[in-house]
């Protein structure tokens, strides 16, 4: 999605998120996607006392928590990213 669509079609706020994500997902070298795991720590990142307020955690016991079961993966140079891995056909 490019830059002047993403500008038009969500809040400041969702753009953030969103952004947030793309800095979680390269943070765990997981550059090649952009995963539901990263966008749940851009929304805390985004919104980090309305969502502390409804439960009860910070980024960073989320991020703990999605790292123990998400191991990193290998670093990709790409400057864009999917939002889910592509799956490869047999």
């Amino acid at each position: 999605m490019t830059g002047s669509k993403m500008s038009q079609n969500y809040t400041d706020g969702a753009r953030r998120a969103v952004v947030m994500a793309q800095e979680e997902s390269r943070a765990m070298m997981h550059d090649s996607y952009i995963g539901p795991e990263h966008l749940l720590l851009g929304l805390l990142h985004a919104y980090p006392d309305a969502v502390q307020t409804a439960l009860g955690v910070w980024p960073d016991e989320v991020r703990d928590a999605i790292m123990s079961f998400a191991s990193a993966g290998p670093q990709d140079t790409s400057k864009s990213l999917p939002f889910t891995r592509k799956r490869h056909q047999r």
